[in-house]
């Protein structure tokens, strides 16, 4: 049962409480006039004013200290049943501003979503192409890793050529031949973002702007779950790839913390990008020293969280508490 129907009921309960008190009163009055009738006077109606004063000063002096408490008693009630009135119209007054600014957060969430789909859409490469399509060319052309071979344009090709490419679709290479590959992944993400900072740029801060306006609201952590979720749901495979790349720079940490906190990650399928395996399960393993001497990160942006729902919003739950 909602608050406003506990409300309703419990005031039909003070109200009919006032009604017995009322009946009360009045089954007393009688009681106490029949007896003094039947008592004194056997019911006749007496001729002598002196009769009748005794029984004014009767029913005066037993009457009207019950009509007295039973005044008070209803004004007590009545004074109760307006408070939980009250009390009733404030939580609907509150409850109503509650779901405006829901809906005005959804708003501006969706507009702020079709801001960030419009940047995306409006990406666009020499040869015509936009949008994703032209975000997986240059991915292709630059960083990407999923087709080692002669001719793979990236940097990375010149690695792919020293393994055989059975083993590098089973993963079986050494760590530092793994190491080699995310840094010369890395090198070709820097190439691309610098040649096409105009594109990209405003594609990442509206889409960290949009998560960080999320994460510093005030809504409950469940809500931010939800519309973090919802937001995550809209990016595509390719999206979150650069996504991923972004957050290993200088310029994307701040975004990395909330990828972790939000699990950004969670739907990017890595068995798709060789380097993506490296990046989530691979690095995070490795110890202080070998991080800084082989990667020449301090601190890896990236923790379990940010590939994991269950993990982030576990993290998230126990943070609040």
């Amino acid at each position: 049962m909602t608050k406003t129907g506990s409300s309703s009921d419990a005031g039909n309960d003070l109200l009919n409480q006032g009604y017995l008190i009322a009946a009360a009163v009045v089954v007393c009055v009688a009681i106490i006039v029949g007896s003094f009738i039947w008592r004194f006077h056997s019911f006749d109606f007496s001729a002598s004013t002196e009769h009748w004063g005794q029984f004014g000063d009767f029913v005066g002096g037993l009457v009207n200290p019950l009509i007295g408490v039973a005044t008070v008693l209803l004004v007590l009630i009545n004074i109760r049943i307006q408070q939980k009135e009250l009390k009733a119209s404030l939580e609907q007054i509150k409850h109503a501003n509650v779901l405006n600014a829901k809906q005005s957060f959804e708003q501006s969430l969706f507009a702020w979503l079709g801001t960030y789909r419009q940047l995306v859409d409006n990406i666009q490469d020499e040869d015509g192409t936009t949008g994703k399509l032209t975000l997986a060319a240059w991915h292709r052309k630059n960083f990407a890793s999923d087709t080692p071979s002669p001719s793979h344009q990236s940097s990375i090709a010149t690695i792919a050529k020293t393994i055989e490419r059975g083993d590098y679709l089973e993963g079986k290479m050494d760590l530092q031949t793994k190491v080699d590959l995310f840094i010369e992944a890395s090198k070709g993400y820097e190439k691309i973002f610098e040649s096409k900072r105009s594109d990209l740029d405003a594609v990442f801060r509206t889409l960290y702007r949009l998560f960080l306006w999320i994460d510093t609201s005030t809504l409950s952590n469940a809500d931010k779950r939800h519309y973090t979720s919802l937001v995550r749901a809209q990016l595509s495979w390719i999206e979150m790839v650069y996504l991923v790349f972004n957050g290993l720079t200088s310029q994307g940490e701040n975004f990395a913390v909330l990828c972790n906190r939000y699990a950004l990650f969670d739907n990017l399928a890595v068995n798709k990008e060789r380097v993506l395996e490296i990046i989530k399960c691979d690095i995070p393993n490795l110890n202080k020293v070998d991080l800084k001497t082989m990667t020449g990160f301090q601190h890896w942006p990236y923790d379990e969280s940010a590939f994991s729902s269950d993990v982030a919003w576990t993290k998230l739950e126990n943070a609040a508490t």
